[in-house]
């Protein structure tokens, strides 16, 4: 009976074995998720850097263009003071308007922000 348990203990792993088996599998399970997390992390990172950066020039491309409405109120009451004087700094005022709202809309168009950009252009020229 002696033998017959010294061969069927021999054709299995002992405890020793199979601890460094399960100990194996659990640092490569950790390495694998720890890479995996690194690499989801990065793409996490890249995609919020882009959109604050498109959320950073959105914000700049819309107070050019509120700083560019206040030059062309100046201008306007101007015209009102001097007209000949006053025509010319309107004229390129408004020009100067239209370049700061086109560069919004453009921003506004890559961003797909909400349709608030729609009516801009009519609101301007009114």
């Amino acid at each position: 009976m002696v033998s017959s348990d010294a061969g069927s203990a021999g054709s299995r792993p002992g405890l020793r074995t199979r601890f460094i088996i399960a100990c194996a599998l659990l640092a490569a399970t950790s390495a694998s998720t720890g890479v995996w997390t690194l690499t989801a992390l990065a793409r996490l990172s890249s995609g919020a850097g882009e959109t604050v950066e498109g959320i950073d020039e959105a914000a700049a491309a819309t107070s050019e263009l509120a700083s560019s409405l206040e030059r062309e109120d100046d201008a306007l009451s101007l015209t009102l003071a001097d007209l000949p004087r006053g025509r010319a700094s309107l004229l390129a005022k408004r020009a100067v308007v239209d370049m700061a709202a086109d560069r919004l809309l453009a921003i506004h168009g890559v961003l797909a922000l909400p349709p608030a950009a729609k009516g801009l252009r009519e609101n301007i020229a009114a």
